[in-house]
């Protein structure tokens, strides 16, 4: 897919040509859309889905059964943690949570 193409091309891009020890990939799909294989280490960064739902409704206009319906097809959260090495919840503010990823990046 483009989505695929593009995610790819960056990582590449970023490891590879810039040489970056760290490359980070903003992907809310990745693995539903399996990109998780170019990964050597997963860093989720997760919410409650009520505070899912009312962010995405906010962001896009949309009804709440309209966000619980296009979450509902989606991993969820407890196979992602599964999946992920480092889990940070982002429910405080943004300071603490640059503050809880520059913690884990060391």
């Amino acid at each position: 897919s483009a989505i695929g193409f593009e995610m790819i091309r960056d990582l590449l891009w970023h490891s590879v040509i810039k040489r970056n020890a760290v490359v980070v990939l903003d992907a809310p799909l990745l693995f539903e859309s399996k990109s998780n294989i170019l990964c050597k280490h997963v860093l989720l960064i997760h919410v409650p889905q009520a505070v899912q739902v009312a962010r995405l409704q906010e962001r896009d206009g949309k009804s709440s059964e309209e966000c619980w319906k296009s979450l509902a097809w989606q991993m969820g959260t407890e196979e992602k943690l599964a999946r992920s090495d480092v889990a940070i919840e982002n429910t405080a503010s943004r300071e603490a949570l640059v503050s809880a990823v520059q913690e884990a990046m060391n």
